[in-house]
């Protein structure tokens, strides 16, 4: 019985923190990625960090995905990335081949939402893809200097 009631205060809890987690995204191409699909793989690590440890940076939001193995989104995921950036009001990007082999895009508050800007980062290489998505009050300069360490 103890275990029923542990599951369903779970799964309600998840229910109602699901918006809040997918809010900022809105309207992005990428938001889908973050959906959870990848939270039991073993050849993707996702992060979500919220709240205080994210003040210093400037953050009130943070998700990632880095993936360890090609999987066959991944263009998928370029191409969302590529058209999420059409809406940037910052970017900078490298293109190797035709390819996208990072991107950081400050795209600004989504509509109705609070006043944060929204980051995205992407970066491939041979071995991981990397797609990051951030929100709060920071530079895009402050940002790839934090991921360049």
């Amino acid at each position: 019985m103890k275990r029923k009631n542990l599951i369903l205060k779970m799964t309600v809890a998840v229910a109602l923190m699901w918006p809040c987690l997918l809010s900022g995204q809105t309207g992005l191409k990428v938001a889908p990625f973050f959906d959870g699909r990848y939270n039991e793989s073993r050849d993707v690590v996702t992060v979500v960090a919220k709240g205080k440890a994210l003040q210093p940076y400037g953050m009130s939001l943070y998700r990632s995905l880095t993936f360890s193995k090609r999987l066959p989104e991944m263009a998928d995921i370029e191409n969302a990335v590529t058209t999420d950036g059409k809406a940037a009001v910052d970017k900078e990007t490298g293109k190797m081949g035709g390819k996208l082999i990072y991107a950081f895009y400050s795209l600004p508050p989504a509509k109705g939402q609070k006043k944060e800007m929204r980051y995205l980062f992407y970066r491939q290489n041979d071995e991981k893809t990397y797609l990051v998505y951030m929100e709060g009050q920071t530079t895009l300069e402050r940002l790839k200097k934090m991921f360049n360490k």
